[in-house]
Parts: structure tokens; sequence; C-alpha cells
């Protein structure tokens, strides 16, 4: 099923983007900017899944990605940075039931650093009520590497 053509403007929050689409076995074309988690809203119920909530579950999400995140130490070594794209389809209860890298960060290192972050996490938070119901819920999130001098990591 193609993307809803006009997003309502009440779901367009600070860095997340909601619009109805069930979830597929490939993600869908990115239309996150750099730093914006994309949400994919599996629900049926017309957009009455409020806003709010669904900014904060995509905050936590990207919260709980980003620390479990591990920054190979050959990565380190060279100085690599980079943002890539996960995208997830999320459970009802928070379990991940797939996932795909997105966008790459440039590096086979940091792609396959970012590819192992779902392995690490038994459960992500779970989706706002009315999210996920009968299918998945799905997200894109950036997770980011970049490089910080040992003297300046507190």
């Amino acid at each position: 099923m193609p993307l809803k053509s006009a997003l309502p403007a009440s779901l367009l929050m600070l860095g997340v983007i909601a619009c109805s689409q069930a979830p597929s076995p490939s993600p869908p074309p990115s239309t996150a900017g750099p730093g914006q988690t994309l949400l994919v809203d599996g629900s049926d119920d017309g957009g009455a899944i409020d806003p709010k909530a669904l900014q904060e579950w995509g905050g936590d999400v990207s919260r709980a990605l980003n620390q479990a995140r591990f920054y190979p130490a050959s990565a380190q070594a060279r100085r690599l940075s980079g943002v890539g794209v996960l995208f997830l389809s999320v459970a009802a209860d928070g379990s991940i039931v797939s996932f795909a890298l997105r966008e790459r960060t440039g590096h086979r290192e940091l792609d396959a650093a970012i590819l192992a972050v779902p392995l690490r996490i038994e459960k992500l938070p779970p989706p706002p009520d009315g999210l996920a119901r009968e299918e998945p819920a799905s997200i894109q999130v950036p997770i980011r590497f970049g490089y910080r001098p040992p003297e300046l990591i507190q």
C-alpha cells in the first residue's frame, strides 16, 4: 500500500514523521531528514493515535538503540564516522519482528555495528496504544558514530 499523499499536520512532530502504511518486507523510501526518526504507523484507526505519544515513543526507541550501539575499535582507530538508518518492525509488546539497514554510513564496519544493535536488545519500548494492534509498527532510526578523542570522553 503506498504512503498517503498528505500527512496530517498534527503528526508532523519534532523529529518524528508519521504516516499510514502496512509494514512491508523492504523498507519504504526514506523521507526523514538527517537526525530525524521516521515512524511508519501500521494502525487502522484513522490517525487517532496521540501525536505526543508517537513523538515520545520515537525518542524512546532512538535512545534505546543508540545506547545499545557499539563503536568498533577498528573504526575508532581509523576515526571513522557516519550516520546510518536502521529500519525496524516492532510488535505491540516491543519485541523486534524484523530489521534492515535502510541507509549506509559509507563504512562497512559501522554498517555491521548498526545491524548488530537490534541483536543486543531484548525488547524496545512498546508502541503507543492503537499502534501495532494487528500489524507491527515500523520505524526508521538514525544511528550515529563519531570519533571523539579519549581525552574528551567523560
